[in-house]
């Protein structure tokens, strides 16, 4: 406490002490909500980057596979379908067929084509980062290298999955059903070159 008609130091290091308690109350209730929203907003406000895959990502691309729920494989299972890390260096080392997205430096997506048969073939991302725009962007990236040398492109997966809805959304269509459960879809040039144009607009 200060006997001078000077505020004491601890007044003058908090500047919130001139002002009566029940402002001091709300400003401080203000900053803890925005604080809470903040912290709720932060993997949309993250900025996530789309960079061509390198054969040292493999390892966290696997992990990336291995994260997801829907259509979930694990690395044994995958083995057994022939899909390895060294597989998918050696298809990173021969050609633009797999891309990342990173937030601060951490892969958190991945997407990857078949390119000699224009097939999307793979597009997965982290569960905490859905719908944040990460796989959109993916998709975008794999669609401009397929369209490079294809006309139209394709991709399978369940009919009944969110990733269904979710690539009908970015313009794949023309439904073919393989058997009971997976579905083909297309997507042509032209929806590519619209949905870069609805995007930019």
């Amino acid at each position: 406490m200060s006997l001078s008609g000077e505020p004491s130091a601890g007044r003058l290091n908090n500047p919130l002490s001139f002002l009566p308690r029940t402002c001091r109350v709300s400003i401080w209730l203000i900053y803890l909500v925005s604080s809470h929203f903040k912290s709720c907003l932060r993997p949309y406000l993250m900025g996530i980057n789309i960079r061509p895959a390198l054969v040292s990502d493999v390892g966290s691309i696997f992990d990336v596979r291995t994260s997801v729920i829907e259509n979930h494989l694990s690395r044994e299972e995958m083995r057994l379908m022939g899909i390895t890390e060294s597989v998918v260096a050696d298809m990173i080392l021969k050609n633009p067929c797999a891309w990342v997205a990173v937030d601060n430096e951490n892969i958190i997506g991945f997407s990857m084509i078949l390119q000699d048969e224009g097939c999307l073939f793979a597009a997965f991302v982290r569960p905490e980062y859905e719908n944040k725009g990460a796989g959109r962007k993916l998709v975008m990236a794999a669609e401009q290298e397929l369209f490079k040398h294809h006309d139209v492109v394709w991709l399978e997966t369940d009919k009944n999955s969110r990733a269904a809805k979710f690539y009908r959304h970015l313009g794949w269509g023309n439904d073919a059903a393989i058997n009971d459960v997976d579905i083909r879809l297309e997507k042509k040039r032209r929806a590519f070159s619209n949905s870069i144009v609805r995007k930019d607009s």
